[in-house]
């Protein structure tokens, strides 16, 4: 079953990842799950990942704030 997933990412990581996704096959959507499905079947070091995907590693910086929290201020700076 397939769920929504809303991520707050910069807009040219999005543009390059779309034109990646696209010359193989694949949308958006389907190069994230790709991604997430190797990095929880293989142990890190021995998994492969394409260029793209190993430029994007790491460029998500979590912090302590609840998940929700963040949401609510991402969509008051959007709307307000």
């Amino acid at each position: 079953m397939n769920s929504p997933l809303s991520l707050t990412i910069d807009q040219s990581v999005i543009e390059r990842a779309e034109q990646y996704a696209q010359s193989r096959g694949l949308n958006l959507s389907g190069l994230v799950e790709e991604y997430l499905r190797n990095l929880i079947n293989e142990p890190e070091e021995t998994a492969e990942f394409s260029p793209l995907i190993q430029s994007l590693m790491g460029s998500v910086q979590l912090d302590d704030r609840d998940c929700k929290e963040i949401y609510r201020e991402e969509i008051l700076k959007r709307y307000l």
